[in-house]
């Protein structure tokens, strides 16, 4: 079926009910209400997050968070984030040659910031001057902003931006934060750590949240140095500097991007709960291979071989640009964590070979390990089962690390 370009001039700016057939379409004029069932007869149960707890101060390194019970697991998750909270988890059950440097900033920090930071905006009664927290709480009350995406992406768009680029971090957090990088990276002020999001909406069992979130890396010595000239002190490569205090905004403003906010409307999330906490690890840099492996084959429920995903350099897994694809391998591990098989299912499009078979050993090897040690504090569904999803990368000097997981149900 042919389709003319402006076949549908006719209904823009309306909601229509667009059914297409094998070689007819047709449309017709939609009411909100129409809308509004059709989506909810396919929108997924509601995902219910933790309460944010807004009052922990403490920046905890990864490796000297409590995570021994589920109750201080659960915590550290309404706390700092599951990102966070996962890898702690994690860091403390593994080999230390397979672990990043680290700490987590919890949610209190973002709160304060969002709870006293202003800017001038129009609510309905003219410009004025609003805090942060102040706007989110009158659009999330706001029919146009709940119901029209074009209002809506256009007021996020502002937001973002003015947390981002118009807001000044503390004082006081700014100097913690410092003081904490200098703790875990023994006084290193030209040390580039990366910022990644920690938000309580986010590496869960039934929402996952990846790619919605924005991670930034700072640098020490450009948040000192008096001056906002590039290029960075930590990494000449970079024309600009990287502050740590625009890092750790990018990363707050982020919890407000319209695709974070309309997926977690998708899935039902109550809004107001958003939080973002902020995982502060290594900026790894000239990386051999980023990975997504998975203890099952994610795309078939029961196959107990590993799903590995590679792709070669620093280019991305998760979220690659149109026309590449990684490197997709399958494992076959034996009861004592060796690879038993190994079943290359496609080439990456930028190179014959990502990982090496001694490679996809080690990671085969370190996942089995991994299934065998995490704690599973998730109910899983009937007729499902859950593998873990995991990130790691092959640093330039060939050493294997792992930087996040979180699971996934099948």
């Amino acid at each position: 079926m042919l389709f003319r370009s402006d076949a549908l001039a006719d209904w823009k700016d309306q909601l229509v009910h667009f059914e297409c057939g094998k070689a007819d379409y047709t449309v017709e004029t939609a009411t909100a209400e129409d809308a509004q069932a059709w989506w909810d007869s396919i929108r997924p149960d509601p995902v219910t997050i933790c309460d944010p707890d807004l009052d922990e101060t403490w920046m905890a390194p990864l490796l000297e968070l409590p995570t021994d019970t589920y109750d201080e697991r659960h915590d550290n998750v309404c706390t700092y984030g599951a990102k966070g909270a996962n890898l702690a988890t994690l860091y403390q059950l593994i080999p230390a040659e397979y672990q990043l440097g680290g700490f987590i900033i919890p949610f209190h920090y973002y709160d304060s910031f969002v709870q006293n930071h202003t800017w001038v905006v129009d609510l309905g009664s003219g410009p004025a001057t609003y805090t942060f927290q102040e706007t989110i709480d009158a659009w999330l009350a706001d029919d146009t902003f709940l119901t029209d995406a074009t209002v809506r992406a256009e007021r996020l768009d502002d937001l973002t931006h003015a947390m981002e680029h118009e807001s000044a971090l503390d004082t006081d957090v700014r100097d913690m934060v410092i003081d904490q990088v200098r703790t875990v990276w023994d006084g290193d002020d030209y040390q580039m750590v990366r910022f990644r999001s920690s938000s309580n909406a986010e590496d869960g069992i039934d929402f996952s949240g990846a790619g919605l979130y924005l991670s930034e890396s700072g640098c020490i010595a450009d948040e000192l140095d008096g001056d906002e000239e590039g290029p960075s002190w930590c990494d000449p490569d970079k024309p600009d500097e990287q502050t740590l205090s625009h890092a750790l905004l990018e990363v707050w403003s982020s919890a407000w991007l319209m695709v974070a906010y309309d997926e977690r409307d998708w899935y039902g999330i109550d809004q107001s709960k958003v939080a973002m906490g902020v995982l502060v690890d290594d900026r790894t840099n000239d990386e051999q291979a980023n990975i997504v492996a998975f203890s099952g084959n994610s795309t078939s429920y029961g196959d107990p071989r590993y799903l590995v995903n590679a792709q070669c350099c620093e280019l991305e897994v998760v979220a690659p640009d149109a026309g590449v694809y990684p490197e997709k391998t399958l494992l076959t591990m034996d009861d004592a964590g060796g690879v038993s098989k190994i079943e290359r299912v496609s080439q990456s499009s930028e190179t014959d070979e990502v990982l090496t078979d001694e490679q996809l050993d080690e990671v085969g090897w370190l996942l089995w390990s991994i299934v065998q040690v995490y704690p599973l504090d998730y109910e899983v569904s009937e007729g499902h089962d859950v593998v873990w999803d995991t990130e790691m990368k092959i640093l330039d000097d060939g050493q294997l690390i792992i930087k996040q997981i979180r699971p996934f149900q099948r």
